[in-house]
């Protein structure tokens, strides 16, 4: 780790991690499936459902 940065995350309070864990791999590929949706796949959703209604129309 550089110096100025060792000293900036010393001098504002924060800890080093000595021996970080390696990384678990992606949050989004972790859920899989269970991913909650986010706020622009309701209107996404609601515009397919909308067209494919339209087909049928």
């Amino acid at each position: 780790m550089p110096g100025f940065v060792l000293k900036t995350t010393l001098e504002n309070g924060l800890s080093v991690i000595e021996n970080p864990r390696p990384s678990r791999g992606c949050y989004g590929a972790r859920l899989g499936d269970k991913k909650p949706p986010t706020k622009g796949d309701e209107p996404c959703d609601l515009i397919d459902a909308n067209l494919v209604v339209g087909e049928n129309f």
